[in-house]
């Protein structure tokens, strides 16, 4: 458990040289073999640097095979750094490999790598995919305190009953935001492929 938390907090934190040195060192050094949650937390630490040569090559290398986790870090490198090649390959192995049901949200994400490169015929396929597998992505859902009472709604539902109070919220909440110099990021704003 030390180790993971160690591991973790590299990841988070950037320490590629670090964490790579603590996890060579666990089975040199203190005897201990590295789970699957080990090795995720190192596919995690090298998607987040950038470094998705090595993620891949620790993920085929790997003495076990890779779960969900492991195959979503890696896919989620992908999309951070735009590398839709190895976003195919993951796909790939996410489909052969996990149950219909926890690859929906992944396909969505592989879709999205591919229409952030324009890949069109890709994102078509990929949605074909999905629907061949019978997968769909759950809609997002959220929550909003107001007067101390927590709200939950599906993103893009209007028929909640305090949805208009809700919005007008949300609006206010935007508008400081801005004001204060915030700037949304709309790379993405009409890659909604799930639905």
């Amino acid at each position: 458990l030390t180790f993971l938390g160690v591991l973790s907090a590299c990841s988070h934190g950037g320490f590629v040289d670090e964490g790579r040195q603590f996890f060579e060192c666990m089975n040199q050094n203190w005897g201990i073999k590295p789970r699957i949650e080990h090795y995720g937390c190192m596919v995690d630490l090298f998607s987040r640097a950038g470094l998705m040569d090595e993620a891949f090559s620790l993920v085929q290398n790997m003495p076990m095979k890779p779960n969900d986790a492991v195959l979503g870090s890696l896919l989620l490198g992908c999309r951070i750094h735009n590398n839709a090649e190895l976003a195919s390959q993951v796909a790939q192995k996410l489909v052969a490999e996990i149950d219909p049901e926890q690859a929906a949200g992944y396909l969505a994400l592989v879709a999205n790598v591919y229409a952030a490169a324009k890949r069109w015929q890709d994102v078509a396929a990929v949605r074909q995919k999905m629907i061949k597998m019978g997968v769909r992505k759950p809609p997002g859902q959220s929550w909003v305190q107001i007067n101390g009472v927590l709200h939950d709604f599906v993103a893009g539902d209007s028929t909640y009953k305090q949805a208009s109070l809700i919005y007008k919220t949300l609006g206010e909440i935007t508008m400081q935001a801005m004001q204060e110099g915030y700037k949304p990021d709309i790379s993405e704003l009409f890659l909604g492929i799930e639905e």
